[in-house]
């Protein structure tokens, strides 16, 4: 006990460091758009929907360059905002760079958006109905029906520690580094020479004046080492590197994105199903959010393919195809449940 009866609490500099954590999750600090999960999950999903092959692009729109875009930020904000242009028997699609909804109903087509666009040197602004605005989002909740909410935002303290973490990583990492030799330079010499020596020593053998004694310092005392350098950089604490690792894991898994498509040491068997099951549990879901309303917004024929995406597991349906013909089934029927039979076959 120390006067006035209070209770002293060591803790190690690791506890400290995640408390830290935990606090600034709690009070919502951080970024976690600009973590390493966020910016694989955004990359996987953007790049998926680039390689989905789309009915009638002039009808739609949605060429690969605004499918990636739709993807990363579906993951990202849960939402994009597009103005619907057409011009010359066309539409494009052009992003806002920001937007407000308007409207007491829940029908999307009585809702007026107020879009902001952006150019290299300029902005726009423009009021538009519902059905002008191209308005795919994701997580939506009933309190708020114009607004999708990202996976990351869902993750909570987890996206929030990790983004906390990884900045405190960063600030580590950031820190001067380098090696420091200590020696009494007020006594040298020529300091200069040292150094300049020291510096084009090249695994050379140097003679240099020894340490050892203390150089008059100390009281003579001779020193435990002699011309040993200290290295002076970053050294976090094993369990945050550990914890970060995890952490990417849970952020990714929340995603939809299984860990082992992009965590190092997964085998090819495992990969290749990592990915089978994002395209079938994860990328294929989001397509049908995106195209429902590109059908009620563009046009009532859009679909999408990702029979280039499925190339990879040509052998799992292949093993699928025999499985099926050999219970029983009719070989047109067993192609078309096992993926063997292409669209326009």
């Amino acid at each position: 006990m120390i006067w006035p009866f209070r209770r002293t609490e060591r803790r190690s500099y690791t506890d400290a460091v995640l408390a830290t954590l935990y606090a600034q999750a709690e009070n919502g600090e951080g970024n976690f758009r600009s973590t390493s999960a966020a910016a694989a999950a955004a990359g996987l999903y953007s790049r998926a929907m680039a390689a989905a092959t789309v009915d009638s692009v002039d009808r739609t729109g949605l060429d690969p360059a605004v499918m990636a875009d739709i993807g990363r930020g579906l993951i990202l904000d849960g939402e994009a905002v597009w103005l619907i242009s057409v011009g010359e028997g066309m539409v494009r699609l052009i992003r806002a760079s920001s937007w407000t909804v308007h409207g007491d109903g829940p029908d999307p087509d009585t809702w007026r958006y107020r879009l902001t666009v952006q150019g290299p040197t300029g902005m726009r602004t423009v009021d538009v109905p519902g059905a002008g605005v191209f308005h795919p989002r994701v997580n939506v909740e009933p309190s708020t029906p114009h607004q999708g909410r990202s996976p990351l935002q869902m993750a909570g303290p987890a996206a929030l520690m990790l983004a906390n973490l990884e900045a405190s990583l960063r600030d580590e990492t950031g820190a001067p580094a380098g090696n420091l030799l200590p020696a009494p330079l007020d006594r040298l010499d020529d300091e200069n020479a040292l150094r300049g020596d020291l510096r084009a020593i090249k695994g050379r053998s140097l003679m240099v004046p020894s340490m050892a004694g203390g150089w008059g310092m100390d009281g003579g005392r001779r020193q435990a080492s002699d011309w040993r350098q200290t290295r002076l950089g970053a050294e976090p604490p094993e369990v945050l590197v550990t914890l970060r690792k995890e952490l990417f894991r849970d952020v990714l898994s929340l995603c939809g994105v299984p860990p082992a498509m992009a965590v190092a040491g997964t085998d090819a068997t495992g990969a290749r199903e990592a990915f089978r099951q994002f395209l079938f549990a994860a990328v294929a879901p989001l397509s049908e959010i995106v195209r429902t309303e590109a059908r009620a917004k563009l046009w009532t024929g859009t679909g999408f393919d990702f029979q280039r995406l499925q190339a990879s597991d040509l052998q799992g349906r292949a093993r699928a195809f025999k499985s099926l013909v050999d219970g029983g089934m009719a070989l047109t029927d067993a192609a078309a449940a096992s993926g063997i039979l292409q669209p326009e076959d």
